[in-house]
């Protein structure tokens, strides 16, 4: 699984996921990112990309994951992949539905919509260009289709967005 320092500060800022994922509690195969003490790293505390077993945190890596058994900080953050992303914005019917939304929403459908153009958009008109890995793109769909809301890369938070009707 690879998450990006951008993926990670998009699902920090995104406070309704974080509080989804609060109210449903923590489940095997989850991803977070939450301090770890290491005793040879003169006890500095330091941030990991670690994945969830048993309701426990079992660090990944050079760690000896058998001895380094805790529960998730209340502080940790949700990496949330793209199946449980995919899995939040699926409402009902076939999953095809859900592509489709996404893939009008990739191409930047409301603007396309709206600015009367009638030719097909060039790659300048797509969503997609605005983020480096598909746990961005996928994240901001949900934040989009759900909270409507989008990502300010500038400020490093999730702005209200103006709602068109949806497709």
């Amino acid at each position: 699984m690879s998450f990006t320092e951008r993926y990670i500060k998009m699902c920090e800022k995104a406070e309704e996921i974080q509080e989804y994922k609060r109210e449903s509690r923590w489940q095997d195969g989850d991803w977070i990112y939450d301090y770890y003490l290491e005793e040879d790293m003169w006890e500095n505390e330091r941030k990991y990309i670690i994945l969830v077993w048993n309701g426990l945190k079992c660090y990944t890596g050079s760690h000896n994951w058998h001895e380094n058994w805790e529960e998730p900080s209340p502080n940790a953050i949700w990496l949330p992949t793209q199946e449980q992303l995919q899995e939040m914005a699926y409402e009902s019917g076939h999953p095809g539905y859900l592509l489709d939304k996404f893939v009008w929403w990739v191409i930047d459908y409301e603007k396309y919509r709206y600015s009367g153009e009638i030719s097909y958009p060039s790659l300048e008109d797509f969503v997609c260009r605005d983020f480096s890995s598909m746990n961005e793109l996928w994240l901001a769909f949900v934040m989009w289709k759900k909270y409507h809301k989008v990502w300010d890369d500038e400020k490093e938070e999730w702005t209200n967005r103006e709602v068109f009707n949806e497709y």
